[in-house]
């Protein structure tokens, strides 16, 4: 099995608890699993792969997290983002269909500050039942 793994960034503002609106510049990584054995081969277009999450953070760019997010009492936290980016790359991949069985989305990872991060995933067991 293969890991391919692709990055993006966004600029955007949110407030944090008992904070003012500040902006970040968000880093995304989003983990891909393909099927492999041993061999070097090339399984899918990593243009396309970027893409899923490309899409995604140009949806995200410049935004008021709370007001996108539509949760005026909350901070949007790096957890909110995350889960958000993966559950939306999953459900494009389902729809992909020059990609869909041919790999699975295995995690998406945020940071906003060096040192620090939050992944979010939904366990090794159901991803790998998606490529079988």
């Amino acid at each position: 099995m293969y890991r391919i793994k692709v990055c993006g960034e966004f600029s955007g503002l949110h407030s944090a608890i008992r904070d003012r609106v500040h902006g970040h510049k968000w880093q995304i990584e989003a983990h891909f699993l393909v099927p492999g054995q041993g061999e070097v081969r090339y399984v899918v277009p990593h243009s396309e792969v970027e893409s899923l999450l490309l899409e995604f953070l140009a949806t995200l760019e410049g935004q008021q997290m709370e007001q996108f997010f539509m949760c005026d009492l909350d901070p949007t936290t790096d957890e909110m983002i995350a889960m958000w980016i993966y559950k939306k790359i999953r459900e494009r991949l389902a729809k992909e269909e020059t990609l869909n069985g041919k790999l699975a989305l295995e995690k998406v990872t945020v940071s906003h500050r060096s040192g620090v991060s939050v992944e979010y995933f939904e366990g090794l067991t159901n991803v790998i039942s998606k490529l079988a």
